[in-house]
């Protein structure tokens, strides 16, 4: 296997022109955040794969320009990798004739100052067209778009494009519309409502409140002396907090003076992949530079379709590729706490990376059910230390929890336990119930809860609060 970077676009015209003629294999592309794939016979390109094929493009697309298209955008944004294996892939759009690796040059080459004169008449291949004059085969041109024209033509790419600008030159074709797919947006929504503002100047309950009822997806961030607490929110319900720590509660209720809040609000597809930063068993941890291609990362994400995350830690900065069933949706980078997108990632020397596969990450029925416990842990301490033994010994049997200092604490993030915790908390309910009787502690317990309801109310855990009533 070959693999090396591609840093511009003669670094691409150098690698094909030198190192791929008369070869056999596969060679990967990740460039722009894209990535394809080309079979190679002899020197020759008889196939692609390409993973966004289906969601962007029309099933009709003439192979051989789908290629050249998908190459010319690439080439917009050269910055990337390749990789060269001998290999080839099972899944491929064949070519209606093999194309050689020069050739292939020569009319990138070409398509190149071609399309640049095109978009300098209809700005974007988005724009749809209508027709202000008749022609031959006009209907093939009404209402399309001028990539839909170009990738279904039954000519080659660039004669399409040639034959456009002469429709556009002549007066036979003009503009209808630009329409602007989802697909196409430049970076998906990441919006800063609230920035490391003082928490003296912010009503917490109030804030937590509009994110309730706004429906807000994000995240919110409470940093003070103590540490940091990061809750997750999706659709105007927190799901996640991280650190995992019932004192939350006495956070929200008491916050520290010196806190300072910052809410960041974006898509929830985004969230869904950020959010695996807090996984704490990455599939990969502090790979370094030295042991890593970052190139054959990348691309075997793209061509495993992986959904996850991968994070370059580079130069103080952290930036999270974020990759849905193989696509790179985004990459965010954090320094200094901030986070903003990056179109164009330059990762320095010496970096190190972490991988981690999607996996559910949401855990506020943990914190919340951790909360629970203690509280009634606290009631029945109060009835003295013969009580305090039976919890302790029933702890010992437990590899998910255990006791330190005065609390129960989880030995470990916890993963689909759900029903080992909810478990404990019965058996303390039991507990108390054999010795408080079931009046009294449903009495001793509203009175520990009656600080904590609007916090409670304003995490949406009301169904937990059953378990204890």
């Amino acid at each position: 296997m070959i693999s090396g970077y591609i840093s511009s676009r003669q670094d691409l015209v150098d690698l094909v022109n030198g190192c791929l003629l008369g070869k056999n294999g596969t060679l990967d592309l990740f460039m722009g955040g894209r990535y394809i794939s080309l079979r190679l016979e002899m020197g020759n390109i008889t196939a692609f794969w390409d993973q966004e094929i289906q969601q962007l493009f029309p099933e009709e697309s003439r192979p051989s320009s789908l290629l050249l298209y998908r190459l010319l955008e690439m080439l917009e944004d050269p910055q990337g990798f390749f990789t060269f294996r001998e290999e080839t892939s099972s899944t491929w759009t064949p070519l209606e004739r093999p194309i050689s690796v020069d050739e292939l040059v020569l009319q990138l080459q070409a398509l190149r100052e071609e399309f640049k004169a095109l978009m300098q008449i209809v700005m974007t291949p988005l724009a749809v067209v209508k027709v202000d004059k008749p022609f031959e085969d006009m209907n093939r041109y009404e209402g399309r778009s001028v990539l839909h024209i170009l990738l279904t033509s039954h000519t080659d790419l660039l004669s399409g494009i040639r034959k456009l600008r002469e429709l556009f030159g002549g007066g036979y074709l003009d503009i209808h519309q630009f329409y602007s797919p989802e697909v196409e947006s430049s970076s998906p929504h990441l919006e800063y409502v609230l920035k490391d503002v003082e928490v003296s100047k912010v009503n917490l309950f109030t804030l937590m409140e509009s994110l309730r009822l706004s429906k807000f997806s994000g995240l919110l961030i409470m940093r003070s002396s103590d540490g940091e607490y990061n809750l997750y929110y999706r659709k105007g319900k927190p799901v996640a907090l991280y650190p995992y720590s019932s004192d939350l509660m006495e956070v929200l209720l008491n916050p520290d003076g010196e806190m300072r809040i910052t809410v960041i609000g974006m898509e929830d597809s985004i969230l869904e992949i950020f959010m695996l930063r807090e996984v704490q068993d990455p599939l990969v941890k502090g790979l370094e530079d030295e042991l890593v291609e970052l190139g054959k990362v990348f691309m075997g994400m793209s061509r495993k379709g992986y959904t996850g995350l991968v994070v370059v830690h580079s130069a103080g900065k952290k930036y999270y590729n974020l990759y849905r069933k193989g696509t790179l949706t985004g990459v965010l980078v954090e320094e200094g706490g901030v986070l903003s997108w990056s179109h164009a990632p330059l990762y320095s020397r010496p970096f190190w990376v972490e991988i981690v596969q999607y996996q559910s990450v949401e855990n506020l029925f943990f914190v919340v059910h951790l909360f629970l416990i203690n509280l009634l842990y606290g009631v029945l301490l109060r009835r003295g230390p013969a009580l305090s033994q039976t919890i302790l010994t029933h702890l010992a049997s437990s590899d998910l929890l255990m006791h330190r200092e005065g609390n129960i604490l989880y030995r470990r993030a916890p993963k689909e336990e759900e029903k080992e915790v909810a478990g404990f908390l019965t058996f303390l309910l039991e507990l108390g119930h054999r010795v408080l009787g079931q009046e009294r502690l449903e009495e001793e317990l509203e009175v520990s809860l009656r600080p904590y309801r609007d916090v409670l109310k304003l995490l949406d855990v009301e169904e937990y609060l059953r378990l204890v009533k």
